[in-house]
């Protein structure tokens, strides 16, 4: 069955800046060389990093390349930070071009290693995309970042600028390599702007080291972007033992630190949940309760973002996390309601006493006095309260449920979590027994034509349809 993936950092979208007017001003192409070329001798002559637009004049990614520079490289701010910068750009499919690009690793050479795609909501699709793309260079000529892709004004100008931070930290920890803050700043840009975490590990690794108090303001700020990197890699475990750590030495840092620390931990223990259950093929009851503590955990992390009748704002309400967290914490109370349910079940036993587990379930609408919604995890207890009345016997009982989730809205939660498919197979199977294919075999053809069907309710649809003579899906046909 479809699970909710909870997964760290989620982007807001941004507004596209409106044109100003100016231009990014690139260096001029001469007899001798390129304007990409002119650009990288003028940064080794100023000291400033360069930045050089690629884009194509032809086939299918000129238009996006032209919608760039007549947008993006048009905003008045994009024009400002650009300032930074000595600036160039190429045709790629000049052939003068190739032995830059090639030398560099960029266009049809790039090498994904410092590729950055736009953040989400940023583009249409990146898909296979090579073009546009930004090129950045330290003074001395190597290749400091690359973005590809149509980025919109407001999100390029940050990321100009966060690029200049970058550079200009490289260049401080050449001359004063033991700065536990840089180390710290620079990571936490290749962390939180680049999404380059092996990158990040050494420089996270050093601001801990030369900062074991947080007296320099290292430490705050590494264990926070160490916590996301350990969790890119798979150890949740040891990232929320980080988090743990800095929010109980650091309580009074930054609020938009703190609060983004709180968001991970929740997101955390949450998807620690997710995957203690999903390693074990049947969970027993010290790993449901396990799990669901740890649900339980991430809802107390996250009633800092959530606000209450008659008591006062909590810290974080009106941080950039609450509107994501508020968004999730209606279907997290109603997932931890189904667990109880769950783990009563399996401690109880099956029978009449698990039956009224889940009778009592599919009529809560509460979880600790808060309410919840009737969303997916209800039409899951449905689901399994109809398999229990067939296992007793009682088909009539079963059929009502299952013709009750039948009945759902398309794109509802019952249907789109794939619930829904699953009791319309069972339907499908009891109406048989009794003699109704023609109704059977119009819930196979739902199945088959549902896109949020289970695969495993997929599956028995299409064999059901080929037992009864249908040997297509009718989307085959």
């Amino acid at each position: 069955m479809r699970r909710l993936a909870v997964v760290g950092v989620v982007v807001g979208l941004l507004a596209v800046a409106l044109p100003g007017g100016a231009q990014v001003v690139f260096q001029t192409a001469l007899a001798d060389r390129t304007s990409a070329e002119a650009a990288l001798a003028a940064a080794m002559g100023s000291g400033r990093p360069a930045l050089v637009y690629i884009y194509v004049s032809d086939g299918p990614e000129a238009e996006l390349c032209a919608r760039m520079r007549n947008t993006t490289l048009a905003d008045q701010t994009v024009t400002q930070a650009s300032a930074q910068f000595e600036c160039g750009e190429l045709d790629a499919r000049d052939a003068r071009n190739r032995a830059f690009l090639e030398k560099y690793g960029l266009g049809p050479f790039r090498q994904r290693g410092n590729i950055t795609d736009p953040p989400l909501g940023q583009i249409e699709s990146t898909v296979g995309q090579a073009y546009p793309a930004v090129a950045f260079f330290t003074p001395q000529g190597e290749v400091l970042h690359v973005i590809v892709g149509y980025w919109k004004p407001e999100v390029f100008a940050t990321r100009l600028t966060k690029v200049a931070e970058f550079e200009a930290l490289l260049r401080k920890l050449q001359e004063t390599p033991n700065d536990a803050l840089a180390h710290a700043q620079l990571a936490h840009i290749l962390v939180a702007e680049m999404e380059r975490y092996e990158q990040a590990a050494p420089h996270l690794q050093a601001a801990l080291d030369g900062d074991p108090d947080g007296g320099k303001g290292a430490r705050q700020l590494a264990l926070v972007d160490d916590a996301i990197v350990l969790m890119a890699a798979g150890k949740v475990g040891e990232a929320i033992t980080l988090l743990d750590s800095y929010l109980h030495d650091f309580p009074q840092d930054v609020r938009d630190r703190h609060c983004e620390a709180i968001y991970l931990l929740g997101a955390m223990k949450w998807a620690q949940a997710e995957l203690a259950e999903e390693e074990a093929q049947t969970p027993d009851a010290a790993l449901l309760r396990r799990a669901n503590g740890l649900r339980r955990a991430a809802l107390e992390a996250w009633t800092a973002f959530e606000k209450r009748q008659g008591a006062p704002d909590p810290p974080c309400a009106d941080s950039a996390r609450a509107a994501t967290v508020l968004g999730v914490l209606p279907d997290l109370r109603e997932q931890i309601a189904y667990k109880d349910a769950q783990l009563a079940e399996v401690e109880g036993g099956g029978g009449d006493r698990a039956i009224m587990t889940w009778k009592r379930f599919t009529e809560q609408t509460e979880l600790d006095g808060v309410p919840i919604p009737d969303g997916q995890w209800h039409a899951a207890g449905r689901y399994r309260l109809g398999k229990l009345l067939r296992e007793k016997g009682d088909k009539g009982g079963a059929k009502r449920i299952w013709e009750e989730l039948d009945k759902a809205d398309p794109e509802s939660p019952a249907v789109t979590s794939g619930w829904v498919s699953e009791a319309r197979c069972d339907l499908a199977d009891l109406l048989l027994e009794e003699g109704d294919k023609a109704k059977a075999q119009a819930l196979w053809e739902k199945v088959a034509e549902d896109s949020y069907a289970t695969p495993q309710a997929t599956t028995r649809a299409r064999r059901g349809l080929a037992a009864a003579g249908a040997t297509t899906a009718p989307s085959d046909r």
